[in-house]
Order: C-alpha cells, then structure tokens, then sequence
C-alpha cells in the first residue's frame, strides 16, 4: 500500500525549559481529557464498540486470506464473501460440536462426580480426618438451604439472560457487516479518512495508522497459533485421561488463551476442577503439570517468537495494560487491552521515526558531518 503524498511541514521544533515542560503538560492533560470522555462515550455505547473492536481483531486476521483470493483472480466481493462464510461455517461447526458432545457426556459428568464426591464423604469421615456424618450433613444443607433462598436471584439471572441473548445476536450482526465491509473495502476507507484531515497530518497519520495495522494484524494471528496450541494440547491431555467434556473444555482453554498471561490458566482451572470431580485429586495434579509445561512452552516459545515478533511491548507492561483494562472494563477490557495498546505503541514508534527522519533530512551535510 502506498503513503499517501502530501505537503511535509518540515522538523517539528523541540521544546526546553519551563515553558516547554508546561505546554507539554497542558497537552498531555487534555489529551487525558480526550481519552476520558471517549471512554465514557464508549461505555455508554458498548454493545456498538464491542461489536467493531471484534470485527476490527477478526479482519486483521481474515485480510491476508481476502487479499491471497483476489490475487489469484477472484474479484473483491466474492474473495471477500468467501472467507467470511468459510470462518463462520468453521465457527459453526465448531459451535455444533460443542454442544453435541455437551449433550452427550453430561450424564456421565453428573454420575462421574456424584460417585467422586460420594469418595470424598467417605474419606472425611473414615480417612485421617475423622470428621463426623452429622456435620458433612450439615455442611451439605447449609448448601442446600443457600440455593433455595437463593433461587429468585437465580431465576432471575436466568430470565436476564434472554435480553443478553438479543444483545449477543445484535452485536454478532453488527460484527459481520462491519468486519465483511473493513475486508472488502478497508483501504477505500482508510485512505477517505486520511483525505479528510489536513494536509500536514496526512503524512504522520497514514504512517502511524499502517503501522498500527501491521501490529495488529500480527498480535491477533500469533494469539491464535498461541490458542490452537492450548486447545489441541488441553483437548488431547483430557481425552488420554478420560475426562467427560474433553472438547467443549478444550475449546473454552483456547479462548481463554486469547487473553494473555492469566487467560489459559483461568479456564484450565475449570478443566482442572471437572477432572477432580470425575477422575480424582491424582489425575487432576496431573492436569495442572500439564498446564504448568503449556505455559512454560508458550512463555520461553510461542510468545517470543511467534507473538514478539510484531508486539514489542515488556512483559510488565503486557501484565499492567492486561490489570488495567480489566478492572475498567470487565472482560471485553482483557480481551482488547493488549492488542490496541500495541496498535498505538507501534504508531508511536512510527511517528518517532517519521520525526527523525525529518529532523535528518533538515540538518545540512557540513554540520552533520561535525
């Protein structure tokens, strides 16, 4: 893709002293402000940022394959159409096979951890513990007792989880048209932006704004190879062991793998809990060793050469940006903390570049020889 031509401003000048502190002050404050309002705008209008912040994520992934198919000679809408239907009948087929195997074993899963915690009775009461029948009874209707007085707020959720379910359909709908539109026509769109600001921002914001792209698009693709090698290694350890709902918990550890750092082991936490209650405490210790080595693989392997390639940000700042957006924004904030913070410390680095590249070519020749 070509930068588009414009006027170039020349070097921008260095601020020193009092007065440059000051000023630059005062923008980083209003910048500030900038960011705060547009986040309070975008809470109020999550269920359309959500949407295109996931459209945006799936297109950086998706415009490589559109781009192979129109240069082998298909033209831009059916090489677009093509690669969306083909990732959303994956999806679907994905979707299916979960539910068909959650159907499938969850008999066995009820009468696997019935039989495990029945064991567990047993121990406390038989085992070094020596705990009596009358209070494992009584710790057991307390429990009970908490789910009866508990059951308006349950039947509530449940209720609730109607209009969530119109809001994930509208939101999914949303992503398809803005993503099919970003694939089949992001340049046309990118570039309509970039003529529509002045002159001399043209140069600096095409720069930055492909850079951006470029980081994004290679944060997204080295996550997923990073959530593939969880799933496959999470859904073949629980298979091997026997565990009920091998592939639903191997699907929900790969999406959890989209998150950085915490992700995997959140949901392998789940994975760890269903196999201590159908396969015992030795075979779930097995499973957590499991999950110790995938981390370890994908901290010394997968992210340093797969991921660091394109995302040059410490771990420490991946760990603070990751906090961070979780405690503003819940979960939507841990899945998009990490890529757009690496999106616009990429544009950064661009613009940097770009300014030395000014100020070098505005130092005459005999003085940069001195």
């Amino acid at each position: 893709m070509d930068e588009v031509d414009a006027t170039d401003p020349g070097p921008v000048p260095t601020r020193t002293g009092l007065r440059g502190t000051a000023l630059t002050c005062a923008e980083l404050l209003v910048v500030g402000l900038f960011v705060y309002v547009v986040a309070r705008l975008a809470e109020r209008l999550l269920i359309v940022v959500v949407p295109f912040g996931v459209a945006v994520l799936v297109s950086a992934l998706l415009r490589p394959a559109v781009l192979w198919l129109r240069r082998q000679g298909l033209p831009p809408a059916l090489a677009t159409w093509i690669t969306v239907l083909a990732v959303w009948t994956l999806f679907g087929l994905l979707a299916w096979g979960v539910t068909v195997r959650s159907t499938a074993e969850m008999p066995k899963l009820i009468t696997e951890a019935t039989n495990t915690l029945g064991d567990l009775r047993d121990y406390l009461v038989n085992g070094p513990l020596h705990l009596q029948p009358d209070q494992i009874d009584k710790y057991t209707l307390d429990a009970q007792n908490y789910l009866k007085d508990h059951q308006a707020q349950l039947t509530k959720g449940v209720i609730s989880g109607a209009g969530i379910l119109f809001e994930v359909l509208t939101g999914a709908i949303l992503s398809f048209f803005v993503g099919f539109f970003l694939l089949y026509d992001g340049e046309a769109i990118f570039g309509w932006v970039t003529r529509q600001l002045p002159a001399q921002a043209r140069v600096p914001f095409d720069r930055a704004g492909r850079s951006a792209w470029r980081a994004l698009a290679g944060y997204v693709r080295g996550t997923l190879i990073v959530a593939l090698f969880h799933g496959v290694a999470m859904g073949i350890a629980l298979t091997v062991m026997g565990v009920p709902l091998a592939l639903p918990l191997a699907v929900l550890v790969a999406i959890g793998s989209l998150v950085p750092l915490a992700g995997a082991l959140v949901a392998g936490g789940l994975a760890v809990l269903v196999t201590l209650a159908t396969q015992g405490p030795l075979v779930a210790l097995i499973l957590v060793g499991v999950l110790v080595a995938e981390n370890q693989a994908e901290a010394h392997i997968l992210q340093p050469f797969v991921v660091g390639r394109y995302v040059h940000l410490h771990p420490l700042a991946i760990a603070l940006v990751l906090t961070s957006g979780t405690v503003l924004a819940g979960l939507w904030g841990a899945v998009f903390a990490v890529p757009f913070t690496a999106a616009t410390w990429a544009a950064v680095v661009a613009l940097r570049q770009l300014r030395a590249e000014r100020e070098s070519a505005a130092v005459p020749p005999e003085l940069s020889r001195t």
